[in-house]
């Protein structure tokens, strides 16, 4: 009696730890789908964008920010077909976000300037939907409101676009941001072709930002446009004094250097010192370089 009593004690430790075992397998898949979205955004932040398209690609996206890092490795690389998809499942997993609306925007956008004269309309017109959600999800979203800002100015009036609804919609950020609403005064003039007032407002627009290097290069590249090379030299000059060392302005003076086209070789030892350099999601990502890299192959042609 004593050894099937010692038998019997001995089994149910076993049967409680498979119990608990089996308890635990969601949590332990939980954390193991944690982890790897931890990997992604670490990956993401780093601009190591194939390896969070490794992680996260082959799998479903379960979460909204699984689909938004998935969507932004895709599109931060020129995949924007595959960067709208995984926008739509963040829509559809998240339909109140914001951000996820104005992702799958800026990818609609990006193929209707790569697609033919037919399929662009359509797509345009959903970059103009998809940014105008965003607008209405969240006022308060500057990127959404910047990017429909810059869509309303630039998209011609059968499509959606028009610049008294780039006005009007400028004003919404007045209280919310004062370079932000000096910066669209800026673009707004200029489209006017009123530059003396359009400089005025890009001044001003650095003024109320005075430690953001953006807000000098975009007076560096207005000047650009208006063939002003000393100005331009010197805003770039002022850019590098606010954020020395910053990798984002070998970038951004190569840009200004191609678009003058000035001093090709130059521009081409900055993309390639910047292209081995870039390490942050905050600078311009590898799809843009190779963009540049291709314009400076047509000068250099010239």
């Amino acid at each position: 009696m004593r050894a099937r009593s010692y038998k019997s004690d001995l089994a149910k430790p076993r049967a409680n730890t498979l119990v608990i075992i089996i308890a635990l397998l969601p949590l332990l898949a939980v954390s193991a789908i944690a982890g790897v979205t931890e990997e992604a955004a670490n990956a993401v932040a780093r601009q190591n964008y194939q390896e969070a398209i490794r992680l996260l690609s082959g799998r479903r996206a379960a979460s909204l920010q699984d689909a938004l890092l998935l969507g932004r490795a895709y599109f931060q690389t020129g995949q924007f077909e595959n960067a709208e998809s995984a926008f739509e499942r963040a829509v559809a997993i998240g339909p109140g976000s914001s951000s996820a609306r104005n992702w799958l925007g800026r990818s609609q956008g990006m193929r209707a300037e790569r697609a033919n004269a037919f399929s662009a309309l359509g797509l345009a017109r959903k970059t103009r939907d998809s940014f105008e959600v965003a607008v209405k999800l969240d006022p308060r979203n500057i990127e959404a409101v910047s990017d429909l800002f810059s869509f309303y100015m630039s998209a011609p009036g059968f499509l959606g676009g028009g610049i008294d609804k780039a006005r009007a919609l400028a004003e919404t950020v007045k209280a919310l941001d004062a370079s932000e609403y000096a910066c669209f005064q800026g673009e707004i003039a200029e489209k006017e072709k009123n530059y003396a007032a359009a400089e005025k407002f890009y001044l001003e627009a650095q003024a109320r930002a005075p430690k953001s290097v953006g807000r000098w290069i975009d007076l560096a590249k207005f000047y650009t446009r208006r063939g002003m090379t000393a100005k331009a030299d010197g805003a770039l000059a002022r850019a590098k004094t606010t954020s020395p060392g910053a990798v984002r302005l070998l970038f951004d003076e190569a840009s200004l250097l191609i678009r003058a086209e000035r001093s090709p070789a130059t521009a081409r030892a900055l993309l390639t010192k910047y292209r081995a350099a870039a390490k942050s999601d905050e600078d311009p990502p590898p799809f843009e370089v190779e963009q540049l890299f291709a314009k400076l192959e047509k000068l250099e042609k010239k």
